[in-house]
């Protein structure tokens, strides 16, 4: 996975958060701002199934997202008429 795949997977979640990368297995999510807990709860949801882990430090709380995950984006089919 990359930046830009977690960006497109997290959607509209994705203008709460910057993808950084950390060492070389990781890709690091942080807010860029304060948000709702529902938010925070979307994102949770969003990011737990592809073992996204959360790490709790005060102004540097972030997501620790493996590199090494495979996700599934669904394709949009376009149809000409």
């Amino acid at each position: 996975m990359n930046t830009i795949e977690l960006i497109d997977y997290l959607g509209e979640l994705s203008q709460h958060v910057k993808v950084d990368y950390e060492e070389k297995a990781f890709l690091i999510v942080m807010p860029i701002h304060f948000f709702a807990s529902e938010t925070f709860v979307n994102i949770m949801n969003k990011l737990k199934p592809i073992e996204g882990k959360y790490i709790s430090a005060g102004k540097q709380s972030h997501w620790l997202v493996p590199k090494n995950i495979k996700i599934k984006i669904p394709k949009v089919k376009v149809m000409l008429t």
